[in-house]
């Protein structure tokens, strides 16, 4: 069993100066942010803590107390099958808002689990709270930032039900790979992966030995190449075709949304 809050490191000592530049980027996406904005979410954040890989931030049927800004790292989102497995319901990346699911319960409906040496700012319900009220533009954002992780859950479900197991292995490659350009641009084809095949098999419902199957399928056809704990795509058009998942184009225009207060 992994160790909880025991294997949070001390917090630091002052909460963020500024909010990390992955959030600003990612939250841009729907429509420009004042400095009031930008200053309304450094406020929203506690003390960042930095959580050890393998470490259990939150576990299922905890009390809620609110969500978290992950600033470094990767994360999932996991829950007990009644066999006693595990699926993951989601890969979190900095930038994302992780938790924020369980808001609307009293115990948490998942367990957050640091698969990289990772950073969390906590979000406290009080907070939250008062952003709706201080700037119902920034509220907007982070409902929208909700609803597309909402409709990239729907997609993945539709190809664990209707792909083959080698689809389901590329889309959930290229939605990594997508929502990991957003937050570096200049990035280019490479990113960090701190994923296993067994991280990815409880996402897709696949066994480990299958996984490595199909990556190395994808490393032979000079589609992808693995590189440590990093992740080189060569051929995102070949994975796109393969995968049969539309690619979302977020609505960038943001001029519908509520002023800045």
């Amino acid at each position: 069993m992994h160790n909880r809050i025991s294997a949070l490191l001390p917090e630091k000592q002052q909460d963020l100066e500024m909010a990390p530049a992955s959030l600003v980027r990612k939250f841009e996406l729907c429509g420009i942010l004042s400095s009031c904005d930008r200053d309304m979410m450094t406020r929203l954040l506690g003390p960042p803590k930095t959580v050890n890989r393998h470490a259990v931030i939150r576990r299922e049927n905890d009390p809620v107390t609110g969500a978290y800004l992950l600033v470094e790292g990767w994360v999932s989102s996991s829950t007990l099958r009644n066999d006693g497995g595990v699926f993951i319901s989601h890969f979190y990346l900095p930038g994302d808002i992780v938790g924020a699911s369980s808001l609307a319960h009293c115990s948490a409906s998942d367990t957050l689990t640091a698969l990289s040496p990772t950073v969390v700012a906590p979000l406290s319900k009080a907070r939250l709270g008062d952003l709706f009220v201080q700037s119902p533009r920034l509220a907007a954002v982070l409902y929208l930032d909700a609803m597309r992780e909402a409709v990239a859950f729907a997609d993945r479900m539709a190809a664990v039900a209707r792909s083959s197991a080698e689809s389901r292995v590329a889309a959930l490659l290229l939605d990594l790979f997508d929502r990991a350009c957003t937050i570096d641009a200049g990035q280019a084809d490479l990113f960090d992966f701190p994923l296993t095949q067994q991280d990815i098999g409880d996402a897709l419902g696949l066994t480990s030995v299958h996984v490595s199957r199909m990556m190395r399928g994808f490393i032979d056809r000079a589609w992808i190449r693995r590189s440590a704990r990093a992740f080189i795509v060569k051929d995102a058009a070949a994975l796109r075709a393969l995968a049969g998942i539309p690619r979302r184009l977020v609505d960038t225009g943001g001029d519908w949304l509520p002023a800045t207060r």
